[in-house]
């Protein structure tokens, strides 16, 4: 049995004052740290106590600590084991962006590389929320939102006019910027889970929990793992086989952004999740961006596979609006 005057003096040792505010910045290095506790109540102890705990298996909680709070779980003689250390986040992201910031950074990357990048916000709203919501000021989750097939739209962009009218303004903006567009292949990314998940998100008569294949099943699959390849804990995840899955195989959403987008608009589209934690810890960013920039750079390659080209007049050179067909594919 514990001693229980050792146990508060250990509590007092190791909680006092590592409580943080969540606003609390870790700007230098951060360690990530497997810590095995002896038993349920002290495991939870640490869990309850202020640190930034990522994950818990068994016994052994992983954690990523500061410089002191590294020395006080060592302190404890509890089997500590340094998994990684990251790199000094004030010299590379930082931490989060409020929207000032972030306006200011993207707006001078746009207006330095005019040819590769363009800025549109789709949740404004939420992102000036605190905490940063999902909701926009009308309380819409605008990535289920889009229009709905077959409910709201039967055609596609070829045969049917685009119909904004009745749309949070947010999602009107996307329709517009896609139609005018002609994009063929895009991504929208979002944290909770580690996965990349492909159309259908949603087919009438299949339920969650059920695939939903589209007729481009083959190619999805093929540019999923084309990033998730790329980025190791995403292709090793246990919850799914290399790291993809069909959205409606998943969970089956209406309104989803990539379900429109492919259905109406002729482009592939795909919804990247990719992180377990829903808000990662500020310390974990650069992280995240070393396991997701090859993947990101893969993905966009997936453009250039295949049959591809410009329609143009024949007389004049321009380029016109064109449908491609693909023989046994009704997409």
């Amino acid at each position: 049995m514990r001693n229980p005057i050792l146990a508060v003096l250990f509590s007092l040792v190791l909680f006092s004052g590592l409580a943080r505010a969540a606003d609390d910045a870790r700007l230098g290095p951060v360690y990530v740290l497997d810590v095995t506790a002896p038993d349920q109540a002290s495991l939870h102890e640490i869990i309850e106590s202020g640190y930034d705990v990522a994950s818990v298996h068994g016994l052994t909680a992983t954690i990523y600590a500061t410089p002191a709070e590294r020395q006080t779980l060592l302190a404890t003689g509890w089997p500590v084991t340094e998994v990684d250390q990251t790199a000094d986040i004030q010299k590379t992201l930082g931490v989060y962006h409020t929207y000032d910031s972030l306006t200011t950074e993207l707006e001078t990357y746009a207006s330095t590389h005019t040819d590769i990048c363009r800025l549109p916000l789709m949740n404004p709203d939420g992102w000036t929320r605190m905490p940063p919501s999902r909701y926009n000021a009308q309380g819409y989750d605008l990535n289920r939102r889009f229009p709905n097939y077959p409910d709201d739209f039967t055609g596609t962009i070829f045969n049917t006019p685009l119909d904004t009218s009745g749309w949070p303004p947010e999602v009107v903006h996307i329709m517009n910027w896609t139609a005018q567009e002609s994009f063929t292949l895009a991504a929208n990314f979002h944290a909770g889970a580690l996965v990349v998940n492909y159309p259908y998100d949603h087919e009438p008569g299949i339920p969650s929990g059920q695939p939903a294949p589209s007729p481009d099943e083959d190619l999805f699959q093929d540019i999923s793992r084309a990033y998730s390849v790329h980025n190791s804990a995403m292709w090793n995840n246990p919850e799914f086989v290399d790291g993809i899955t069909n959205g409606s195989d998943w969970y089956a959403i209406t309104g989803s952004m990539q379900d429109w987008d492919y259905r109406f608009a002729g482009c592939n589209h795909v919804t990247i999740e990719v992180s377990n934690v829903k808000r990662p810890d500020a310390s974990v960013l650069a992280q995240l961006w070393e396991d997701n920039r090859e993947s990101m750079l893969a993905y966009l390659e997936s453009a250039q596979i295949g049959l591809r080209g410009i329609v143009t007049d024949a007389e004049t050179g321009a380029p016109l609006y064109a449908q491609v067909s693909v023989e046994g594919n009704s997409q």
